[in-house]
């Protein structure tokens, strides 16, 4: 068949079903259902019905704690050549909030856990030492000194994270020479810094600000919680 005789075997076939189509019939107009009235008689408007999803949050019940200088060296046997670092835990679930009926709602729930430090020398060729503390009750403390009670550490400076297995758990430090060989003739000290929980707040450099600054709309992300 030519190009010509299929152009005209199309439009017969066009025109054919046109030709032989049933008449349109005019268009069927449906009322408006007409909407319930309130008492008063003003129009009410329907309410969809509405899905409601409870959402439980879990909170991870542990602290994380970055001491950020840890001082064992030892050189020598004079002033200033050899140091001690002891680590101080306090687990502060129990506290006087929980009598007051203003605070109540803000009372820590006594909690009991140890804390793993993990020891980072700076002579990374060492490699990483861990500690961990005996079970401390609520409102129990722990204190312990570095360079006795992790060995491996011993001789090096560095920094150290700790995991405690509880909430509201603080963190101290103190540093002093003389270690191993008299009384202290100085000595320095500092409170541990609570890391925001990388469950929740990633560490890596993907997320922009690290540890460096706790973004609040993003920890709600995290959460699953759409701020209102």
């Amino acid at each position: 068949m030519t190009r010509r005789n299929l152009l005209l075997a199309s439009l017969l076939v066009v025109f054919g079903i046109m030709a032989y189509a049933p008449p349109l019939t005019s268009p069927q107009l449906i009322p408006p259902t007409p909407l319930p009235k309130s008492p008063k008689g003003r129009p009410r408007q329907p309410v969809p019905p509405t899905t409601v999803t409870l959402t439980s949050v879990v909170i991870p019940g542990n602290t994380y704690l970055l001491f950020p200088y840890v001082n064992t060296y030892m050189g020598g046997g004079t002033a200033f050549s050899r140091f001690g670092t002891g680590i101080d835990f306090a687990n502060t679930t129990m506290d006087p909030f929980g009598s007051n009926p203003a605070t109540a709602k803000g009372s820590a729930t006594p909690q009991s856990g140890s804390c793993t430090v993990y020891f980072y020398p700076a002579n990374t060729s060492v490699g990483v030492q861990t500690y961990t503390t005996p079970p401390m009750p609520s409102g129990g403390s722990f204190a312990f000194d570095v360079g006795s009670s992790v060995p491996g550490f011993a001789g090096n400076t560095g920094y150290a994270i700790a995991i405690c297995g509880f909430t509201n758990a603080y963190g101290f430090a103190e540093i002093y020479d003389n270690y191993g060989i008299g009384n202290p003739t100085a000595t320095t000290s500092y409170q541990a810094n609570i890391m925001a929980d990388p469950a929740l707040y990633p560490r890596t450099a993907a997320d922009g600000s690290g540890n460096a600054a706790i973004d609040m709309m993003k920890l709600l992300q995290k959460l699953g919680i759409k701020p209102q």
